[in-house]
């Protein structure tokens, strides 16, 4: 797969974010040194990084890496006034490989956005690369539909992609949840 600085569709798909993912990514890595650097999880071989976010609806899908987390990041247009109580709040986006539960977060310089944890902590990751194969792994695995069922199956809803499956695509070993 190449390289993220090196894929055309990759460098195309950047050149088309909002800057309300570029004001997203500038609000993580003043987080990070602000409040994480030092913190034991904090993986200081990882930056701050938005990856493969593509229009959806009114806003953006895509994943951000931090060297705390990785979330599935569902951004909208206009930004959206950071609301303390709204935090935690859940709500379910139909993507083309089934429904995912996002919660409902945001910062003070950013606003509100939606998340999914994909991996946290990211100590299993060696290298940014390592962290954009399994982020563009997550993306891929929300944005493909499942393959044909069997006729019989057909009418039965689509499952809600788990965690499991996410964590699975980010490269950490399936465990029992």
């Amino acid at each position: 797969m190449p390289d993220v600085e090196t894929d055309p569709r990759s460098m195309a798909v950047a050149a088309q974010q909002p800057g309300r993912v570029a004001v997203l990514v500038a609000s993580f890595t003043r987080i990070g040194q602000e409040s994480m650097q030092g913190l034991p999880f904090y993986n200081e071989a990882l930056s701050v990084e938005a990856i493969g976010f593509e229009r959806l609806g009114e806003g953006w899908l895509g994943a951000l890496i931090t060297p705390w987390f990785m979330n599935l990041m569902f951004v909208s247009d206009q930004p959206i006034p950071y609301a303390e109580t709204a935090n935690g709040e859940k709500r379910t986006i139909e993507l083309p490989g089934g429904p995912v539960k996002f919660l409902c977060g945001g910062t003070e310089d950013f606003g509100m956005f939606h998340a999914h944890s994909i991996a946290s902590p990211m100590d299993v990751y060696k290298s940014q690369n390592q962290a954009r194969a399994a982020a563009r792994r997550a993306l891929a695995s929300v944005r493909t539909p499942p393959e044909a069922e069997p006729a019989r199956a057909s009418s039965a809803a689509q499952p809600v992609v788990s965690r499991r499956t996410l964590f699975n695509f980010a490269g950490r070993p399936v465990s029992s949840e």
